[in-house]
């Protein structure tokens, strides 16, 4: 890609880097270290005045897949679980579009983003007793 000065880097995140679950720490911890990378590449690339290369970072939400499964997690009925080829077809969406950072569902992690992260610890917490956001160690 360097050598041509073209293309397009997507990488798939969590909507973990946005809010972090009890007993999920890994898993979130892996999550933010995709974020950080793609931060730092996009910062390099913008050195060159003339890049081409363009990255999208993606936050789905979460997705019924087999980790999701064995996760033992339990969320209210109030937050979708998508389909993974519903996820994969916004990854592709948010790639044609050339989107720098998207979620899936679109939105939701700027609406996270906003709430959550000037809310008092108290008010997340509240947030995620409403939520029924559970996850069981000891499956």
């Amino acid at each position: 890609m360097l050598k041509n000065n073209y293309g397009h880097i997507v990488s798939v995140a969590s909507i973990f880097t946005i809010i972090s679950m009890p007993y999920f720490v890994p898993y979130s911890a892996s999550k933010f270290a995709v974020q950080g990378f793609i931060d730092g590449l996009q910062n390099e690339l913008a050195l060159n005045k003339n890049n081409k290369i363009r990255t999208t970072l993606i936050h789905p939400c979460i997705t019924n897949t087999a980790l999701r499964r064995g996760a033992n997690a339990t969320f209210s009925s109030l937050i979708p679980v998508f389909n993974p080829k519903d996820v994969a077809a916004g990854i592709v969406n948010a790639q044609r579009r050339d989107m720098v950072e998207a979620a899936i569902p679109w939105g939701l992690h700027l609406t996270l983003r906003s709430f959550l992260r000037l809310c008092p610890a108290e008010v997340v917490q509240l947030a995620y007793e409403y939520f029924q956001v559970k996850l069981n160690p000891h499956k």
